[in-house]
């Protein structure tokens, strides 16, 4: 249910999840961060934490809001 990818999976910098982010986002996506990791429990996201509010920050002052899926979806029945 996603079409953008930070790839943070493998704990890059902030930086770099930000950069891919930002290369693939247009209006209406659905952005995959992760919260654990992929090959043991406990991976640290520092990074990834970071980008996200880094992110947030970013398209909330380019005008930009933030929903849930189930609010996207809820919008897309409407309509």
């Amino acid at each position: 249910m996603w079409n953008v990818t930070g790839y943070d999976w493998n704990a890059p910098p902030a930086a770099a999840i930000e950069n891919k982010v930002a290369s693939q986002m247009r209006g209406g996506d659905v952005i995959l961060l992760h919260d654990g990791g992929h090959k043991a429990m406990g991976a640290d996201r520092a990074q990834t934490v970071i980008a996200t509010e880094n992110l947030i920050r970013r398209y909330r002052d380019q005008g930009y809001e933030f929903v849930t899926v189930e609010e996207m979806q809820a919008v897309s029945l409407r309509q």
